[in-house]
């Protein structure tokens, strides 16, 4: 759980290039730019989080449904990739890929915690594992905003200045894959630990 929590929160790093990779590379004024940083701040946190518990709620899993949004998180950084650049014929289909995404990583952000008791974390540790959790959560905010920035900033002065934002969306979608599998991995030993409770008839763990 605490790896796929990490690699979300490091998206969610990357995530914060991707206004001043629109205006580089489709030219958007500075009051669009603006505005889509508070559509990302706000809106995207707000509705993603309402979202991703309706739906986890109907899914019947919170770990299943992150596995799956981290699918869509790594569809969407690999469009990323694929629209080309330069063509305001292109920016409806960018803003679009950056709501959807958006979307995604906060859906997923906003249910960090409530996956403890999904996990079999006993009652009486859970305030010791949320503890756990957050100082491995955030702690890519130590280096991940020098190292994104030293990405973006080391091609800043060549040929290709857009290739550094380019090597963020490749990160992320890598991060993404890789948050799918811990999910799987989880899922799996989740279903272990289901069957072994079963067998010695525990309902829960205190």
């Amino acid at each position: 759980m605490w790896r796929s929590l990490h690699i979300v929160y490091s998206a969610l790093i990357f995530h914060g290039y991707l206004t001043a990779y629109l205006s580089e590379a489709y030219g958007l004024s500075d009051t669009m730019v603006a505005n889509l940083n508070i559509v990302r701040t706000y809106f995207m946190m707000m509705v993603g989080s309402f979202v991703a518990g309706f739906v986890s709620d109907k899914v019947g899993s919170r770990i299943k449904f992150i596995q799956y949004v981290f699918v869509g998180m790594a569809v969407f950084a690999t469009v990323y990739l694929l629209i080309p650049t330069g063509g305001a014929a292109a920016l409806p289909l960018i803003v679009a890929n950056f709501l959807c995404f958006g979307l995604c990583l906060y859906s997923i952000k906003a249910l960090y915690f409530s996956t403890i008791d999904e996990v079999f974390v006993p009652k009486r540790l859970a305030g010791t594992a949320s503890g756990v959790i957050s100082l491995v959560t955030y702690a890519p905010e130590m280096f991940l905003y020098t190292v994104s920035g030293n990405m973006v900033d080391k091609y800043t002065e060549t040929s290709t200045p857009l290739r550094g934002y380019q090597n963020c969306f490749t990160a992320m979608a890598v991060m993404s894959l890789i948050g799918f599998v811990c999910g799987a991995v989880l899922r799996y030993l989740n279903k272990k630990q289901r069957a072994k409770m079963e067998a010695e008839g525990i309902n829960e763990l205190a």
